[in-house]
């Protein structure tokens, strides 16, 4: 059978571009036709899918929608395709985290939350990768959305050897503090630099924040954050290392001695699983998908008070007892993202929507 799959943008390093990815793979090896079409492509991965204006699905094809941004041309190709439609919802972040610093941004998300409501009926198979997606869609109408989660490859990034030059260059003795996503007012890294700021200055001065991720879109906020560092005299502490390759990303999480999500919006959050797999504990602020996600394993803050955030961090890499005991929990949790277990779960739904 022709299962396509239709996503706003394929970039490297993008959740929603490698569980696209991931899944068209998957459907291959069950034996099915399947490709992406996709609206913006980045050069380097334009070789994995086609142009989305050429998609002709006919009665027979099972069409599947990523929606974390809404295209009108790309909304409407999929609410009037023949054939058979799952709908996938990532989440869209709210507007007014946008609107200082992109207001293009801010009305494309404004307008895609606003839109999600008319595609209700749209498909058999409603999906939402956290049970937090899944509850926005029962409030716009949706009858019963089912959790697919993000199927991360992690046997690509275990292929991967860590950036030799990221690992010499920071071959030390201070702890290292993680966060991986792109600069994003949503993801509020301008939370995490203060929490480093009062470990930094009150607990242990040997000690350094790496920020993973591009700020492509958001350069406003980039150099807010930039100023924030001067301000509270970090800029020897506080690393922004852009776009990075998989070795220099894996190479971060080997340096990591804890990962800090101070996040206010986030639909899964792909980067709490990396920090699982690769033995990081993870102390995170208690909001949107980010509970569901860790399940009853790393650690939650329900209140962003930075001196009470930065003990917690100072116990959780100091204290080995509770160090381990988190690690432990993280490994269990993991367990439900494997693969396999998110692989079984497609296949089941890929089964319904073909026997429907």
């Amino acid at each position: 059978m022709e299962i396509h799959q239709l996503v706003p943008g394929l970039h490297p390093g993008d959740a929603i571009s490698n569980h696209a990815l991931s899944l068209r793979n998957l459907l291959r090896s069950w034996g099915h036709v399947s490709d992406i079409y996709a609206r913006d492509v980045a050069p380097t991965v334009a070789h994995e899918c086609h142009p989305f204006r050429s998609f002709q699905p006919s009665g027979n094809t099972i069409t599947i929608y990523h929606y974390s941004m809404d295209f009108d041309d790309m909304t409407r190709l999929f609410m009037t395709c023949a054939g058979k439609r799952m709908f996938i919802y990532h989440n869209i972040t709210p507007a007014r985290y946008m609107l200082p610093y992109n207001e293009a941004v801010a009305r494309a998300c404004a307008e895609g939350r606003d839109r999600l409501a008319e595609l209700r009926q749209s498909a058999t198979v409603v999906l939402g990768d956290s049970d937090f997606n899944c509850r926005e869609l029962e409030e716009q109408g949706f009858r019963e959305p089912r959790v697919l989660p993000i199927l991360v490859n992690f046997e690509e990034l275990d292929a991967v050897s860590p950036c030799a030059t990221v690992l010499d260059r920071f071959a030390d003795a201070w702890s290292n503090f993680l966060f991986v996503g792109r600069l994003s007012a949503n993801k509020c890294q301008h939370d995490v630099i203060r929490t480093f700021a009062r470990y930094n200055r009150f607990i242990d001065r040997r000690s350094r924040l790496f920020l993973v991720g591009t700020w492509r879109g958001m350069e406003r906020y980039h150099q807010e954050l930039q100023r924030l560092v001067h301000d509270l005299e970090l800029d020897d502490y506080v690393v922004f290392t852009g776009h990075v390759t998989p070795a220099e990303l894996v190479a971060y999480y080997h340096l990591a001695d804890l990962f800090l999500c101070m996040s206010e919006h986030e639909g899964f959050c792909v980067p709490i699983l990396e920090a699982m797999h690769f033995d990081v504990p993870v102390l995170a602020y208690h909001a949107a998908a980010i509970p569901g996600t860790l399940g009853n394993s790393g650690v939650l803050a329900t209140r962003k008070e930075y001196v009470l955030v930065a003990e917690m961090a100072h116990a959780m890499i100091a204290d080995q007892e509770l160090r381990d005991a988190i690690l432990h929990g993280q490994g269990r949790r993991a367990v439900d993202f494997r693969a396999a277990s998110v692989a079984a779960r497609f296949r089941s739904y890929i089964d319904e929507l073909i026997a429907a």
